[in-house]
């Protein structure tokens, strides 16, 4: 076999850009632990994983409390405000859907609901160089497919009227 033939060369050509329109985001998928997450984004509510005996939030979705152990969780709605606990400016793209939204901020936001219950996110809406820790945010969500919303965050936006 000459080197033409081989269907494995050894010259790396570099990654493979895909300047399609139809290049998209992955999307989530759903567990036992976590359907009750994403129905609720589906709807526009942000709702986190509840322990009812120890009264306790819990996010990312598990199958048991990480504070007593039940496994009997629930889900309920939360405010979806926050505040922005840390964050990252992203540069390069993990992968070609998201090359058009360079460069953008990843956060970790603290919950109102109770301290340390953080969610990782996008923050949209936002030029990098306004993002600062301790900034109130709110959920917003993506929609990713008629089926998929995502929530992600933006900074809060409060009502000057009074109302």
């Amino acid at each position: 076999m000459t080197e033409s033939e081989d269907p494995n060369p050894s010259e790396d050509t570099g990654p493979s850009k895909d300047t399609s329109a139809d290049v998209r985001k992955p999307i989530p998928r759903p567990d036992e632990n976590s359907a009750g997450y994403w129905t609720a984004a589906r709807e526009h509510r942000l709702a986190i994983q509840y322990c009812a005996p120890c009264e306790l939030l819990i996010h990312t979705p598990a199958g048991i409390c990480p504070q007593c152990d039940n496994d009997d969780l629930d889900y309920r709605d939360v405010s979806g405000r926050g505040k922005l606990y840390s964050y990252t400016v992203i540069h390069d793209a993990p992968a070609p859907a998201f090359a058009n939204m360079l460069p953008y901020i990843v956060g970790v936001i603290e919950l109102e609901e109770q301290d340390r219950l953080f969610m990782i996110a996008n923050i949209l809406d936002t030029p990098t160089e306004s993002v600062k820790i301790g900034i109130p945010m709110e959920v917003t969500f993506e929609s990713l497919t008629p089926d998929c919303e995502l929530p992600q965050f933006r900074p809060a936006h409060f009502n000057t009227t009074g109302d």
